[in-house]
């Protein structure tokens, strides 16, 4: 029968954390259990059977249990004493922030302790607290040492609610592009960036979300990076970058529309005499897909120029698509050659760039993936300028779906540079 304190507390969440005295996941008893509902409002027991059901009323009632490394830890130990929590109602925290972590701060975590997340992301609350961890080897406790017990176990649900609620404000802004069930189980906080990208394509075009079995994916070479050839250079410098090279290349070599039944495989753009390619893709008609991501560059645009935090979402969709067509796990995304030929492209749009400059009398001094750092040798910037448009209108009219805005854009002007060898 569920009690009153339990039926008080449904929110929905459930922050939960064990205290025990090992931490051998196969020998440790628990002493203490500590839960903490989306409100803050906070349960905490000494270990006993009493304790034990109404944790598990509190467990079978919450739509999600909220811990931090419960995968490894918390929850193998309470399996062990007769509580299941379902692994789809279940967010682990630790790993959640390792997932996610390029995406919740530049460079990722020195490491993903909870003292140490609680640092870096600069939570309000105290951070986690000290305890003597032999206090939980003992089978009576003095009032001090229930006080302080429970004061560090409160301190650690606390923590933890706010890493979760750090992390439903980091994202907010991607739950916009998925469906309500998606958005209800936080999948825009939980899945890979890859995952994410998948659902909300499916959820935009109105597919079945449906995956294949393993995660055997096709190997594709990466970006193309030039050798700086000077050690530092000093004058009139351009950073030209393309605006979003790999998604442009999607739609301008329609990249995922391979199994089109409108063109045979002698009538599906194969390359030609400027661009080579191993794949065979519709050129009768722009695919859903690609017409997909012209929809969203635009938004982009749109977004980025108000300032809406929702074009954050769309750069990691955009960005991950052609990783995500590599893998078969994604059924409608997969294709053996997308992810290899849209990288490869992109490697011969910056070859053909940097040797188009240097036959006009420029001096390319350095390329990475979708940008080259050029020397104008004396010339007038807008001199250059005006190369970097033609050589953007030969990429786009090369390729079966040109359009207007792929552009080779001024991304900023030097004065000086200099190239660090080794570390």
């Amino acid at each position: 029968m569920i009690n009153k304190m339990t039926t008080d507390m449904i929110h929905g969440i459930l922050f939960l954390d064990l205290e025990t005295d090992s931490l051998d996941v196969d020998e440790a008893e628990i002493k203490f259990v500590g839960c903490m509902d989306a409100d803050g409002k906070s349960w905490m027991k000494e270990w006993n059977d009493k304790t034990r059901e109404e944790l598990r009323d509190k467990i079978d009632l919450a739509s999600k249990v909220i811990t931090f490394n419960g995968e490894a830890y918390d929850l193998p130990i309470l399996k062990r004493f007769g509580i299941a929590v379902p692994y789809w109602s279940h967010i682990d925290l630790y790993e959640v922030y390792k997932k996610r972590a390029p995406l919740i701060r530049s460079g990722g975590f020195k490491s993903y302790s909870l003292k140490n997340l609680v640092k870096e992301i600069g939570v309000e609350t105290e951070g986690k607290g000290t305890i003597d961890y032999k206090v939980f080897q003992k089978l009576k406790w003095t009032a001090k040492e229930y006080e302080d017990i429970y004061k560090y176990l409160e301190q650690d649900l606390v923590v933890t609610k706010e890493l979760w609620d750090y992390l439903v404000e980091k994202f907010d802004n991607l739950k916009g592009f998925l469906n309500e069930k998606d958005v209800k189980n936080y999948k825009h906080i939980t899945s890979s960036t890859g995952a994410y990208a998948y659902k909300v394509i499916c959820n935009e075009l109105g597919l079945k979300e449906e995956y294949e079995d393993g995660d055997e994916h096709t190997k594709y070479e990466g970006a193309f990076v030039m050798t700086p050839t000077v050690d530092s250079a000093r004058g009139d410098i351009l950073y030209l970058d393309f605006a979003s090279l790999y998604p442009m290349l999607y739609v301008h070599a329609n990249l995922f529309s391979s199994k089109c039944e409108c063109c045979t495989k002698e009538e599906k753009w194969n390359g030609n005499d400027m661009f080579q390619v191993n794949g065979y893709y519709c050129k009768k008609k722009q695919g859903k897909i690609e017409n997909l991501v012209k929809k969203f560059y635009l938004q982009r645009k749109e977004y980025k120029k108000a300032k809406d935090p929702r074009q954050f979402a769309i750069k990691i969709i955009l960005n991950t698509l052609y990783g995500v067509s590599s893998r078969k796990t994604f059924k409608h995304l997969y294709s053996k050659y997308t992810a290899s030929d849209c990288t490869s492209l992109a490697r011969q749009c910056i070859e053909y760039t940097i040797k188009t400059l240097r036959e006009n009398g420029y001096i390319p001094i350095y390329g990475d993936t979708d940008s080259v750092i050029v020397d104008i040798n004396g010339k007038s910037k807008q001199e250059c300028l005006d190369l970097a448009q033609k050589i953007s209108k030969d990429i786009s009219n090369a390729l079966p779906f040109s359009w207007e805005e792929f552009n080779l854009k001024l991304e900023d002007e030097l004065v000086y540079i200099q190239f660090f060898r080794g570390k």
